[in-house]
């Protein structure tokens, strides 16, 4: 189910917009981190940002006391396990990716985990907002709800 996720997003990254990966940015698929850690995407943005993002489809997002899952906090171990080789080796593993250092000025990671359907509203909302700003989640739901944005706003043009 993973690889099939990562090829659509891959085959129309569109869908990862709200990265504006614009002009000055771009988008890496599957982008090794070293010989340990293999990501899902890496995307430059028009701001000078590195984006580590990722895709955590089938998993649950919390418990029933509305704290991460286990495999939530493993997905935000392994981001932040890949931010830090960046941050320690930066120069070396830009430059590994095909990006110039100079032109990053923020790296940050984002998991993209799950549907929000089936949680309380408020909790999930809380999960969210409990990234430690290195960090932030993303549902499936809301990636949805980014496109439907952007397609209203194209159709205002």
């Amino acid at each position: 189910m993973l690889e099939k996720i990562q090829k659509f997003l891959e085959n129309n990254p569109i869908l990862l917009h709200q990265f504006s990966a614009g002009i000055a940015g771009g988008i890496i698929f599957k982008p090794k981190f070293s010989n340990k850690f293999i990501g899902d995407f890496a995307i430059t943005t028009s701001h000078d940002e590195l984006v580590l993002i990722e895709l955590e489809p089938l998993i649950n997002l919390m418990t029933k006391n509305g704290r991460a899952s286990a495999h939530l906090t493993h997905a935000f171990g392994q981001v932040n396990d890949w931010l830090q080789r960046v941050e320690d080796h930066k120069i070396t593993t830009l430059t590994d990716l095909g990006i110039n250092p100079d032109q990053i000025g923020k790296i940050r990671g984002v998991v993209i985990a799950g549907r929000s359907s089936g949680y309380d509203k408020k909790k999930l909302t809380a999960l969210k907002r409990n990234d430690t700003g290195r960090i932030s989640l993303l549902t499936y739901d809301d990636i949805l709800s980014s496109m439907d944005t952007l397609i209203i706003s194209m159709e205002r043009l």
